[in-house]
């Protein structure tokens, strides 16, 4: 499900920091007796180490003849996005260090636009994040622990397909639209039948509107330029890249998009957020259930969205322009859900895929559909110029993305590319798949495809698509949140090659910084960081011309766990 902000897109600034000399406590001392006496590791600028578990706990560094800058990045490699671990740093000799290029303030050179600010987004997303949570429940629910002999049209819809059910424009439709308000009813089970009027029919889409909307809303010419947008841009990136969703309702592998209040709704008034759209995939089991699923019994048995509608008498976010826009970024989103959902129940005989991975994979189609509209592609490193000359399709398409990221950014600690779905976790597992897919040999589109094509799910999904531990690429990626663009001659693993994130970002931030939190470790002076699985800190630190320091990682296990992993890189 997906939420979305209404900006107009302009012009970015950053940020600067301070350096001073910390004191060696004599408490601390006894700690790094090893480095005090012993050999230390000596990096150039860029050279990456990595250490797992007691393997870390105490790391010894010397210094050039001129000062070093180091960051240390402590990675809770657990796949629970659930799980806490309590880490703290201490440093030995240490002192302060500097910011990298990237982060300098700089003042916006152009206006700064119409934007809703990451708080507005969330007060909308709190809304989407709830329903989405309790429809991946229900849904997954029905899942039968033993197949059965009921079958269902499972036909893959290619654009080619025999339509025997079009409906016509004019025709009545009797939509049951979910309905998630019912204390301790699932939606299958709660009847909310809202009759809708077929509006457009193109080669993809089936346009319908509630005939109770509000007055003011599209005509049916608005409503068949919609749909052929849709043909046009949403429907064959997305397709193309995951695969055809089945054609359960047997039309020739339409889609209905549902334009209803019911989804208007959702947004109580007064809210600074806006609820756009959703799909339910109870709506692709039908009554009579199938092999591996119960039945869902007010299902609408087909490939169906519920989008929000014109309301031009309440304004803002509820205005045709801002519907118009804002429909399409839903609608690639959604795509990607039905999709998958749908393949997963028919086709692969699977469960139902992980929502922080679904959701990452949904942000991805967005991305996508902004990349063919706007002419621009993957791997040329985007700097805000970029979307700048774009902004029709950034703010349609990429903005969401990179206000989730930022969210991700400001808090790495307490969150986690694979924890449970919030704000900050579609960001950064949006960011991590592209990454994953910058990194990955293969082209992009069969590394999506593979993902969503899949009878495993989440973090088993990813490592079996890419060959390797996804855990260690989660923590190479982790550090490369901090290095790409910002750190010279660090290895490709730790760069991001699509989005120049470092030039980006400030223009999202209220201080016009790059908003990812940094941790100044002083001497002696420990810092606490509380991890989940999958998060990870960012320690700041230097060491004075020809010095040597330590640096003790604890928790309050009496060893550390295997789980922990640190990388630690030169900056300067």
């Amino acid at each position: 499900m997906k939420a979305r902000p209404l900006a107009v897109l302009a012009l970015v600034a950053a940020a600067a920091c301070s350096d001073a000399p910390g004191p060696v406590a004599p408490e601390g001392a006894a700690s790094f007796l090893p480095c005090l006496f012993g050999a230390g590791s000596s990096l150039e600028v860029g050279e990456v180490l990595q250490f797992k578990g007691t393997a870390g706990e105490i790391l010894c560094l010397e210094g050039g003849s001129d000062k070093a800058e180091f960051t240390l990045v402590p990675f809770y490699a657990s796949s629970n996005g659930r799980a806490r671990l309590r880490v703290s740093a201490l440093g030995g000799n240490v002192q302060t260090a500097s910011e990298p290029g990237g982060s300098a303030s700089r003042a916006p050179t152009g206006a700064p636009g119409e934007m809703r600010s990451p708080e507005e987004l969330a007060a909308g997303d709190a809304l989407h994040m709830r329903l989405r949570e309790r429809m991946h429940r229900e849904a997954s629910a029905l899942r039968r622990t033993a197949p059965t002999g009921l079958r269902a049209n499972v036909a893959a819809a290619p654009p080619e397909a025999a339509a025997q059910a079009v409906p016509r424009v004019g025709e009545i439709l009797r939509i049951n639209v979910p309905n998630f308000d019912v204390p301790g009813v699932s939606a299958c089970n709660a009847q909310n039948v809202r009759p809708g009027r077929v509006a457009a029919v193109s080669q993809r889409a089936v346009v319908v509107h509630d005939v109770a909307n509000p007055a003011g809303g599209f005509t049916d010419a608005e409503y068949q330029a919609f749909a052929d947008r849709f043909d046009d841009t949403v429907f064959p990136v997305v397709t193309t890249t995951y695969g055809a969703p089945t054609d359960i309702d047997n039309s020739g592998g339409r889609v209905i998009i549902y334009f209803t209040r019911a989804v208007n709704d959702l947004t109580p008034p007064g809210s600074s957020g806006v609820v756009g759209g959703f799909f339910w995939a109870g709506d692709l089991i039908p009554p009579q259930g199938t092999q591996r699923y119960q039945g869902c019994r007010f299902s609408n048995a087909a490939e169906i969205f519920y989008v929000l509608a014109p309301d031009p008498a309440r304004g803002g976010s509820f205005s045709k322009e801002n519907v118009r826009r804002g429909a399409l970024g839903t609608l690639a989103h959604e795509m990607e859900h039905l999709i998958s959902a749908s393949r997963r129940i028919y086709l692969l005989d699977a469960p139902l895929e992980d929502t922080w991975l679904d959701e990452g994979l949904a942000h991805v189609a967005e991305e996508l559909v902004f990349y063919r509209v706007s002419g621009l592609a993957p791997r040329q490193n985007l700097r805000l110029q970029d979307l700048q000359r774009n902004a029709d399709a950034a703010n349609t398409y990429i903005l969401d993305n990179l206000v989730r990221y930022l969210l991700y950014l400001e808090e790495p600690d307490s969150n986690s590319l694979i924890g449970i779905d919030e704000l900050p976790t579609r960001g950064a597992s949006w960011a991590f798949l592209r990454y994953a897919a910058d990194r990955e040999p293969g082209p992009d589109q069969a590394f999506f495809f593979n993902l969503v094509n899949s009878n495993t799910t989440g973090v088993a999904n990813v490592s079996a698509r890419i060959g390797a531990s996804a855990i260690d690429w989660m923590q190479d990626w982790t550090l490369s949140v901090y290095t790409d663009d910002a750190v010279p001659a660090v290895g490709p693993q730790y760069m991001q090659p699509s989005w120049n994130f470092r030039d980006i970002m400030p223009f999202f931030d209220r201080d016009r910084r790059f908003p990812l939190e940094i941790i100044r470790l002083g001497a002696n002076e420990p810092a606490q960081v509380s991890l989940l699985g999958g998060g990870a800190a960012f320690f700041r630190f230097g060491i004075a011309p020809g010095g040597r320091v330590g640096i003790r990682m604890a928790t309050p296990d009496r060893d550390i766990p295997q789980a922990l992993r640190v990388s630690i890189v030169r900056t300067r």
